[in-house]
């Protein structure tokens, strides 16, 4: 079962390369710092759909003012995953959206 997520802006303007390059970097990464507060928002902007399936998730930490994001399928996780496609319109494919669930082990 796979789901494609199409990375798309406004009908005038393009989407934001500095969005797609962290969305490549979150790709093989297990989480990533978001650098400032207004790119929080506009990587919320963009990857909303992401956010409302569960894929995405962004932490953010009160005491410090510092805000992470997490992918929760990626290349890092589980190799071979996910995917980019470029073409009019840039594309994240992944490849199964089970989110993986680790066995703890019984203890007798």
């Amino acid at each position: 079962m796979s789901y494609i997520f199409n990375l798309k802006a406004s009908r005038h303007n393009s989407v934001p390369k500095d969005i797609e390059i962290f969305l490549d970097y979150l790709i093989t990464k297990p989480y990533l710092p978001l650098p400032n507060a207004n790119f929080s928002r506009k990587l919320g902007k963009y990857t909303q759909e992401l956010k409302k399936k569960g894929l995405l998730r962004i932490y953010w930490n009160g005491l410090d003012q510092d805000s992470i994001a997490i992918l929760k399928i990626n290349n890092y996780i589980r190799p071979n995953s996910v995917f980019k496609r470029k073409g009019k319109q840039i594309e994240y494919v992944f490849e199964d959206v089970l989110i993986p669930r680790i066995k703890i082990p019984e203890i007798y």
